[in-house]
């Protein structure tokens, strides 16, 4: 065993107890409490066994007040009141409602047979507009054919006109200038009853002569 005189510390083998007040346990400057210390225990790990997981159902009974009961037997009571309403048949009708609906069955009634009988004339009308229609297409179309051979021949018959107008002067052209050539030739200046009495042949055959040359003949030369 060592000792410290100075400092009043010293070494000892056996265990003191801290709890008491001895003067030797006391070490100056050091005011804390001396805490006694406890062993910790040693802790096991646990490992958990696994198991089939198996939910169980349990309804929930509703804690029924006085309040709530009522409500419920309202609620009851409206549901069945409106189921009857709606069963409600002809039979739990009074006379006057029979008639009214009886009537109203027979408006509907008629009201369909209307229906049904207007739309059938509109469908004839409309296939008797549609019939007509066509016909007057069928017309104008036919209108414009005729129209058609009308202009050509119109434009037909202007050619032909214009050809008979280009004959005719050309037949023109040509008399005027067989007259221009018996008035220039010597023969043709004589009278003539003097050519034929001289024994020349006279331009104009007595065959050619018409009723109008005759009476021309019986008139004085000038």
């Amino acid at each position: 065993m060592t000792l410290d005189m100075k400092n009043n510390v010293f070494w000892s083998n056996f265990d003191m107890d801290s709890s008491g007040e001895s003067a030797d346990a006391y070490i100056p400057g050091n005011r804390r409490p001396r805490i006694r210390c406890k062993k910790t225990l040693e802790i096991k790990p646990k490992i958990p066994v696994k198991q089939p997981q198996v939910e169980t159902y349990t309804p929930r009974m509703k804690q029924m007040s006085s309040c709530s009961s009522d409500d419920t037997l309202e609620s009851r009571m409206n549901k069945e009141n409106k189921r009857q309403t709606n069963r409600v048949s002809l039979k739990d009708l009074c006379a006057e409602d029979k008639k009214r609906v009886a009537n109203l069955i027979k408006e509907l009634a008629r009201v369909g047979d209307e229906k049904e009988k207007y739309l059938g004339q509109l469908k004839e009308e409309r296939e008797n507009f549609e019939v007509q229609v066509l016909n007057l297409v069928q017309q104008q179309e036919q209108a414009l054919k005729e129209r058609e051979e009308v202009q050509e021949r119109l434009f037909q018959c202007h050619e032909l006109l214009s050809k008979y107008q280009e004959q005719i002067l050309e037949k023109e052209e040509k008399l005027n200038e067989s007259l221009r050539e018996q008035e220039l030739s010597p023969g043709l200046t004589q009278h003539p009853f003097q050519l034929i009495k001289n024994g020349q042949s006279s331009p104009f055959s007595q065959r050619s002569l018409s009723p109008a040359s005759m009476r021309f003949r019986t008139q004085p030369w000038t």
